[in-house]
């Protein structure tokens, strides 16, 4: 199936004649082993639910595919399934309140090539501004950006065994407690920068302006130029659990 801005709209949407000019009507129609591709151009995402095997793909890539949230207590994606992909698209924009989550919750299924971008999960003991893994699931090539969570993370809040984040880079995400850039309550951070977050409270029981780890593995990563509060530890990372390992820490406040 097609989404394209100047599309016919005409269902089964199986052309790029015919090529819907949303995702939510191909999103009617998903089923196993689909493919929606999405051409260039900004569309709005509500809740957008992946509850089959289905791959939603950009032609060109996140540069020219964007996904904003219309506003108001809106996620824009939620994946259930272990075969959904969302692949190659900018996600903005989204704003959870109450909930983890705020660009993209992470079910099942995998989330590559995308940039989450200025996503917000900002209610107290909420986190995953960006992303909230809480299946079996992965995150793999992404940048997550400039995005913002209370308590767990503005980046990346995993908290399932078997999710894995792979050869992503987090930057410039803020968390007013616990790990700005990535908070690791379970699961997997391979092969990934960590740089340029930081974290907006200041206290001796907060911590990990990049990273904070519970449980899990964090392998192969770099965490550079991170900060936290003059009262608050592990500018780079808190561990208070889990492993590190072959990884660079440095120059983190």
């Amino acid at each position: 199936m097609y989404v394209a801005t100047n599309g016919a709209h005409n269902s089964p949407y199986d052309t790029w004649g015919k090529a819907a000019t949303n995702l939510d009507a191909p999103l009617v129609l998903q089923a196993d082993g689909v493919t929606i591709m999405v051409s260039n151009g900004t569309f709005v995402a509500r809740n957008a639910l992946l509850d089959r095997g289905v791959t939603v793909r950009s032609v060109n890539g996140p540069a020219a595919t964007v996904f904003r949230s219309p506003g108001g207590n809106t996620r824009l994606f939620e994946l259930t399934h272990s075969n959904a992909v969302l692949d190659g698209l900018t996600v903005t924009g989204g704003d959870i309140v109450s909930a983890h989550g705020g660009g993209i919750h992470l079910f099942r299924g995998t989330v590559q090539n995308c940039i989450i971008v200025s996503n917000r999960a900002a209610s107290n003991v909420c986190g995953g501004g960006g992303v909230w893994a809480d299946g079996p699931s992965r995150i793999i090539g992404c940048t997550l950006r400039g995005n913002f969570g209370f308590h767990y993370s503005g980046g990346a809040y995993l908290t399932h065994p078997e999710a894995i984040m792979d050869r992503c880079i987090m930057s410039n995400n803020s968390a007013y407690v616990w790990g700005a850039g990535v908070y690791l309550l379970n699961g997997v951070v391979r092969n990934s920068l960590i740089c340029g977050n930081f974290l907006t409270g200041n206290h001796s029981s907060y911590g990990g302006g990049g990273v904070r780890i519970l449980a899990g593995r964090f392998e192969n990563c770099t965490v550079v130029d991170n900060r936290a509060g003059d009262l608050t530890p592990g500018g780079g990372v808190r561990m208070d659990g889990g492993t590190i390992t072959n990884s660079i820490i440095y120059y983190n406040l």
